[in-house]
């Protein structure tokens, strides 16, 4: 008996829109100064209030305490949202109101160092930021003033936008700044792990245990540790239960920076539950080097894109994966999305006119097995890479191994107010994308077989029984499909079997878009009790699904 399982292409995946107050890379991944044409770049180091917090996750703040000002804007935010008060949270506001530069353009790197001194490994903070004019009075000390009242009620109607219920925490800061306005600010975040308290240094030579449990609908944890050298490790954990596990960060590379990353499935496909630089052999930096970027008028635009480009492929190459090739037709697909954000004032993957990333490669006439799209809003190539890199779902896609190709486009929008120095935004979407087939190694069928057999030892799975008789019948019919000659091919099988010992033999035939989908077919993680196995793999050469990849499956029980 012969049985057939048919599935159709795999498909398409696309991130989500960026937000921009983002945690950034610490040194092992910093991607350096970039230098781009039209874009001034402003560096100073801001010296920080006050001790390091000595344990990330521990959520001290002795030495913090609220001001009139704080006090009334945290009470209507947890009032009007739901969500709990983090002291550290509230520390790092106040930090990030008296050292940002500009309310309009918080620097990432400014953000990331301030989310280390505070001890946080969340994922990084939405900032909600306002500023009452020296005229408004003494709203630092009198909160209850008119003027003062109006702008809380202003900021927390930007927090209500995002933050909703006690899974989120808050904090607020307040400052007074040199020409006599107050700044107040709002950073919320959803905790997506708790973890044990780990501390911020150690000693060459020594280690920390990092035990935690995802929270939410998320699973399979993930250790990786980035050296200072650059060196990029996953070390081995246990798990306990559906969502606990324990690893541990050793510093076995030196004197320097580690920064560790604890990832989790979660519903966007991977995402950074956790991440955090720990110094071995020294201390945390009592400042930080803040990077500012500046948009000027006439900044090349294709020097932007390219930049981006580079950085990326930067953050692929540090992990080892594969570099990815620049497209012409790609960049021009996500410069015309860009441009249209820009003049339909929105921020999103489907365009009333375009539709979706799909829509626009089919326009374009891009054959895309897997199309998967970043969009941002910032002010210059490194801060945008750096708000995407730290924001989950759109690292799936900088860091994905399913693409071979990636397009950027920008575009430079006006001035964002009639403030004097008000910054010019820039609007930037990454297409990236493989062609059917793209990914096919030379010898697919022996590649697909090693593979699987090292995904199942991996998970404690017996190994499959191949057979090269099988497997050669196999290939014969996959070799079919890709010449469409199957007919002949499935006669010249049935002839072919009267050679074969069986009882019976199951069938299944998939198609597919890249040679990775192949190898996490759900198959190969059932228990199989087939006597023999045999795979035979090849490429579609005509028909609507050229390039794409067709496997075989032939399972024997004698």
């Amino acid at each position: 008996m012969i049985a057939r399982r048919v599935l159709g292409l795999l498909g398409l995946g696309a991130g989500l829109v960026v937000q921009l107050s983002c945690k950034t890379a610490v040194p092992p991944d910093d991607p350096g100064t970039v230098k781009v044409p039209g874009i001034r770049i402003e560096e100073f180091d801001v010296t920080l209030m006050g001790e390091p917090v000595a344990r990330f996750g521990a959520d001290e703040a002795p030495d913090f305490a609220l001001n009139p000002v704080e006090a009334a804007t945290l009470e209507a935010a947890r009032a009007s949202t739901g969500a709990l008060h983090r002291p550290t949270l509230s520390r790092l506001a106040h930090e990030l109101a008296r050292t940002a530069p500009s309310r309009f353009n918080i620097p990432t790197s400014l953000v990331d160092g301030l989310l280390a001194w505070n001890g946080i490994f969340d994922p990084p903070p939405y900032v909600s930021i306002v500023e009452v004019p020296a005229s408004g009075g003494d709203c630092l000390n009198a909160p209850a003033e008119p003027t003062c009242q109006r702008a809380i009620a202003d900021l927390v109607g930007q927090v209500q936008g995002h933050v909703r219920g006690e899974t989120w925490r808050v904090g607020a800061g307040a400052v007074r700044l040199p020409d006599g306005s107050t700044r107040i600010l709002v950073a919320a975040l959803e905790p997506t792990v708790t973890l044990e308290p780990i501390p911020s240094s150690l000693s060459v030579g020594g280690q920390a245990a990092i035990r935690g449990e995802l929270l939410g609908a998320r699973g399979n944890p993930r250790l990786d540790i980035i050296g200072p050298s650059g060196n990029w490790v996953s070390p081995p954990i246990e798990r306990s239960g559906e969502r606990g596990f324990a690893g541990a960060l050793r510093c076995d590379q030196g004197k320097g920076w580690y920064q560790v990353e604890v990832f989790a499935e979660g519903s966007h496909g991977p995402e950074v539950v956790a991440n955090f630089p720990v110094i071995c052999g020294g201390q945390p930096r009592r400042t930080i080097h803040v990077v500012l970027e500046h948009v000027e008028e006439g900044a090349d635009v294709k020097a932007i894109e390219r930049a981006n480009f580079d950085l990326l492929n930067r953050a692929r190459a540090r992990r080892g994966l594969a570099q990815l090739e620049w497209s012409d037709a790609a960049a021009e697909v996500a410069r015309g999305h860009s441009e249209d954000m820009l003049r339909n004032n929105f921020i999103g993957h489907h365009s009333p006119t375009t539709g979706d990333v799909a829509k626009r490669f089919e326009r374009a006439g891009i054959p895309a097995a897997i199309a998967r799209e970043n969009i941002a809003r910032g002010y210059g190539p490194r801060g945008i890479h750096d708000s995407l890199m730290n924001s989950p779902g759109h690292r799936v896609n900088i860091l994905a191994e399913d693409v071979t190709a990636v397009g950027v486009g920008a575009i430079v929008g006006p001035p964002e107010s009639n403030v004097e120095g008000a910054p010019r935004p820039i609007i930037l979407t990454q297409n990236y994308f493989t062609t059917p087939g793209a990914d096919l190694p030379d010898n697919p069928g022996k590649t697909l077989r090693a593979e699987i057999d090292g995904d199942r030892a991996q998970r404690g799975q017996p190994a499959i029984p191949w057979d090269k008789q099988i497997s050669a019948l196999a290939q014969d019919l996959a070799d079919g499909h890709a010449k469409g000659t199957i007919d002949r091919a499935r006669a010249t099988f049935k002839a072919a079997l009267t050679s074969v010992d069986y009882k019976r033999i199951g069938q299944a035939e998939v198609v597919a878009a890249t040679f990775m989908q192949l190898r996490e077919y759900e198959l190969w993680r059932e228990t199989n009790d087939a006597d023999a196995v045999g795979v035979g793999v090849a490429q579609l050469e005509q028909g609507e699904d050229a390039g794409s990849i067709v496997l075989v499956i032939l399972q024997v029980y004698r």
